[in-house]
């Protein structure tokens, strides 16, 4: 016979008991007889018997979903499905298999005859079965022994076991009334049961403060110590609300009563009342209508997608209400208020039109995050009112950063045209239209859903925080909220999604940009050089990379952006950003230039989407260029170098013209005496017989210019050689167009580095550089020349040594 199926998502298995109740449940079918075929992990199946007719009934389990299969003729949720749960939660037993921390209860019971109960993975000794109805446990290794197993030995060399009263006591939790101060106790009480399963006399307390430190896990470590401070008659500095939710939690799965303190003070059976302590909160509602000259107040709390009528509640000791056998938690003051208000006033409150706006404002208003609204007689806004408010047109979500002592709170909110509403709370968007009528606007529940699923995303404490809805906010410790491996990323994600953050930079103490910085890098090929333009930015605020390599070489992982706040530098930042002012020789505020005779580094420094197709070729052409080096070529020394080279020195000029064909500087370094000049003279023969015009500056020592201004003379007569020395140096040095050559010593450049700079120059030429270098040049010992970029010393090309 085929099975009809019906789910249900309103189980949770973790919490319901005997007391449970669903408005499903139908008392009519207590007469059907319920027995249990087979089980295993969230998975059971039924025999249901009705009029002499069996019926199979199969329930599977798997979060949030509880699917119940019938092989009855019925459809929809059918009577068998319904009893067959109905008898599931009264068996504590079968309960085990739909809830771990049940199961995990009942098995270390059972191990702790072997000893095994502090075992990790109690499911490799054994194995649960259901026998007449009955959850045993069975061994799966037969050679393990308990001492009990001792049944051999001889009866007098055996100690007879006596039962102990403690070994047939049951324990509970009650909560009564301190008789003295009146206030909220929770008790751990013992005493034997009766055999429907209620404790009878004599009741007595049970100790619970050394249950704290013999606890197995945090939950149950909270639940005692939670029990504990209850049970105290003076109850000083207890966070009431956390703390009854410890309880409720109630990891051992205790049996709940409550006291009948108005018939004994004493705890007897007879004042012992069960009850299921549930945590769901419920939805408050009330209803605002106007007849005549008084407003009418009805309100209803609605649990469980059931109605009850807010006079027909009462509040229990101060922080719940009590729904058939059912204890529900009231956290909030104003909603106790609210409740004991309609348990004195009756069916509804009415207040006089004169004194609604007060009530109103001090009483309605307080509420109203938390409390549902309905203005009946308020009707909704038309179109013609929402367009001329822009409510919808300019919708921004909005989080709002404020310190709570060292906690930072975050405050989610939708703006709706001009008014600001917490996402969490339940206030109403009233609008007034330009003839003076009210109106009621519907607020965009799946855009402010989405905001709330994005925060979420961000930290698991949210989920939790938000399961609790104590609060219309979120919240974390500074020191996790101010962890940049957090905020950085959640930021950049929430900013994505359009949410504006507001308050960061007003934390107390906090000058951190809550902007993630970005790169971006282009690196463009110049004559000589590979320009790489490099933007940092953090949020709308530019880093200069100059101001970038200071807090690289200090390995700072802070850098002061231009509105004071610090951006934070990643550490692989600090590793790239080294590298690239490493093989930089010159660094400006927005660019970095890397000579091109370190090509090899380029594909090392930066990712090819950062090349520019003109320096992916280049790098390609000179890898091909000197991967099929093979000998230098022959270059021909033109009639104006007057003089012979020998072989070696003819083997330098070439090398020269070669690392000049592929834009390189390079360095002769060449013992003294081996005439390193005249190589230079040649090269600049060769370069002027190319078309060069402009003069070329050679840097000397001031010992050395007469030696080289002769050797000029002997070697390449028909140049026009200019010496920059004497007090009228600067006059001569504004006419360089008409010379080939141009002397200047070490300390004149730098003394006139500004006049020399405004001046057309092709190549330089450093000399003899001694190992200690001067001031402003480039360290490289027994060179004769070294070229820079243009705008670092000079306006063109140059060499050096």
């Amino acid at each position: 016979m085929d099975f009809h199926q019906y789910t249900l998502t309103d189980i949770d298995f973790t919490k319901v008991s005997r007391y449970s109740y669903f408005p499903w449940m139908d008392l009519t079918l207590a007469h059907f007889q319920v027995n249990a075929m087979e089980m295993e992990v969230n998975q059971a199946n039924f025999q249901v018997l009705e009029n002499y007719t069996d019926f199979e009934v199969m329930i599977l389990h798997t979060l949030p979903t509880t699917a119940v299969f019938c092989n009855c003729p019925q459809t929809g949720f059918c009577r068998h499905q319904k009893a067959a749960l109905s008898k599931l939660f009264t068996q504590e037993n079968w309960l085990a298999f739909f809830d771990h921390n049940r199961y995990q209860h009942l098995l270390k019971k059972v191990a702790a005859q072997y000893g095994l109960e502090k075992e990790p993975s109690l499911e490799n000794y054994f194995a649960a079965q259901i026998k007449a109805g009955k959850l045993e446990f069975l061994l799966k290794d037969k050679q393990l022994t308990s001492i009990d197993d001792f049944d051999l030995v001889e009866e007098s060399l055996v100690p007879k076991k006596v039962k102990t009263t403690a070994e047939q006591q049951h324990h509970f939790v009650v909560l009564t009334r301190n008789r003295y101060y009146k206030n909220l106790q929770i008790l751990l009480c013992q005493a034997p049961m009766t055999k429907s399963g209620l404790p009878k006399n004599p009741i007595s307390a049970s100790e619970s403060q050394s249950r704290i430190w013999q606890s197995s896990s945090i939950e149950e470590m909270q639940f005692y110590t939670a029990v504990y401070q209850f049970s105290q008659a003076m109850q000083q500095d207890i966070e009431i609300s956390s703390s009854l939710k410890a309880v409720a939690k109630n990891p051992l799965h205790l049996d709940f009563y409550l006291h009948d303190y108005e018939k004994s003070d004493n705890i007897t059976a007879s004042t012992l009342s069960p009850v299921q302590f549930n945590l769901n909160k419920g939805e408050i509602k009330l209803f605002i209508t106007k007849k005549g000259a008084f407003y009418t107040i009805q309100g209803e709390i609605h649990i469980h997608t059931i109605a009850h009528n807010l006079q027909d509640l009462v509040v229990l000791l101060d922080h719940f209400i009590l729904i058939k056998n059912q204890l529900f938690l009231i956290e909030n003051r104003f909603h106790l208020k609210l409740i004991r208000l309609f348990g004195n006033k009756g069916e509804q409150l009415l207040i006089h039109q004169r004194k609604f706006e007060e009530f109103n404002r001090l009483f309605l208003e307080q509420i109203a995050h938390s409390v549902e609204l309905n203005f009946k007689d308020i009707p909704k806004a038309s179109k013609p009112q929402l367009k001329e408010n822009l409510y919808y047109q300019d919708m921004q979500p909005l989080l709002f950063l404020e310190e709570s002592e060292d906690f930072v709170n975050l405050i989610p909110v939708m703006r709706y045209g001009e008014v600001e509403i917490p996402i969490l709370s339940k206030r109403n968007i009233f609008g007034t239209d330009s003839k003076g009528t009210q109106f009621l606007v519907d607020r965009k529940r799946e855009a402010e859903t989405k905001v709330i699923s994005l925060l979420l995303k961000q930290h698991p404490y949210f989920q939790e925080q938000m399961d609790e809805g104590s609060f219309q906010h979120f919240y974390l410790h500074r020191k996790y909220f101010l962890d940049s491996n957090w905020f950085l990323d959640a930021f950049e994600e929430w900013q994505h999604q359009g949410i504006q953050i507001i308050g960061f930079n007003t934390l107390r103490g906090n000058k951190l940009s809550r902007f993630k910085g970005k790169i971006h890098v282009e690196v463009l090929s110049g004559q000589n050089w590979f320009n790489a333009n490099i933007q940092v930015k953090f949020g709308p605020k530019s880093v200069s990379l100059k101001k970038l390599e200071k807090a690289v070489r200090n390995r700072s992982q802070f850098i002061t952006l231009d509105d004071g706040t610090q951006g934070i530098l990643p550490q692989q930042w600090l590793d790239k950003f080294e590298a690239y002012f490493n093989a930089a020789e010159s660094i400006a505020d927005d660019f970095i230039e890397i000579p091109k005779y370190k090509f090899n580094e380029i594909d090392q420094l930066f990712d090819q989407a950062e090349l520019d197709p003109i320096v992916l070729a280049e790098l390609s052409t000179l890898r091909k260029q000197l991967a099929n080096f093979s000998s230098l070529s022959e270059v021909q020394i033109p009639p104006t170098f007057v003089g012979n080279l020998r072989p070696y020195q003819q083997q330098g000029l070439q090398w020269l013209h070669f690392l000049d064909g592929l834009n390189f500087g390079g360095c002769l370094a060449d013992d003294m005496g081996l005439g390193k000049t005249i190589q230079i003279l040649a090269f600049l023969a060769t370069q002027k017989a190319k078309g060069q015009s402009a003069p070329t500056l050679l840097v000397l020592p001031t010992t050395l210019i007469f030696n080289w201004r002769h050797e000029i003379q002997q070697f390449l007569p028909s140049f026009q050689t200019l010496v920059l020395d004497g007090p009228n140096r600067i006059e001569k040095g504004m006419q360089f167009e008409q010379y080939d050559l141009v002397l200047v010593s070490y300390h004149n450049l730098l003394t006139d580095i500004n006049t020399l700079k405004k001046n057309n120059l092709q190549l330089c030429h450093i000399g003899r550089i001694a190992a200690n270098q001067k001031p402003g040049f480039p360290a490289i010992q027994n060179g004769k020349f070294i070229k820079i970029k243009k705008s670092h010393y000079f306006n063109r090309n140059s060499y050096r040594e």
